[in-house]
């Protein structure tokens, strides 16, 4: 067996060379895939650590109380509790977040009016500038 393939090989050269070539071609195409699908994970990872800094704990609502992403609110007495009755807690800061945002402008005679934008889906969040969450 071993013959007969050393022979098909030397009477078909070109049929052997470019079937080399795809495999090649294919296992970089593949290799290539997973070295950028791994790095832009670790890229959203590591934004991800930059935006959130030194955040230890998160406390939202569950998502059967609301929709997946505009989720109900956390009540306020619970981030009295939060910030008392643990400790070392250095700092709470309630984080409100709405998708599907209009942005409005005020116009020249003072009169609210919707900004009209394109693309991607427009969203607003608060900013608190408490400065543990702020370093």
């Amino acid at each position: 067996v071993f013959w007969l393939t050393l022979r098909n090989i030397r009477g078909r050269k070109l049929r052997y060379a470019l079937t080399t070539l795809a495999v090649v071609l294919g296992v970089a195409f593949m290799s290539t895939s997973f070295f950028l699908t791994d790095r832009i994970r670790d890229t959203f990872d590591e934004l991800a650590v930059d935006i959130t800094g030194d955040l230890d704990l998160v406390v939202r609502t569950a998502v059967g109380e609301g929709d997946r992403i505009n989720r109900l609110p956390v009540p306020d007495d619970l981030l009295e509790v939060v910030n008392t009755d643990i400790p070392g807690v250095a700092a709470v800061a309630p984080l409100i977040r709405a998708w599907n945002v209009i942005p409005i402008t005020v116009d020249d005679e003072g009169q609210p009016e919707a900004v009209t934008t394109q693309g991607a889906p427009q969203f607003g969040l608060n900013y608190f500038d408490i400065e543990p969450l702020t370093q």
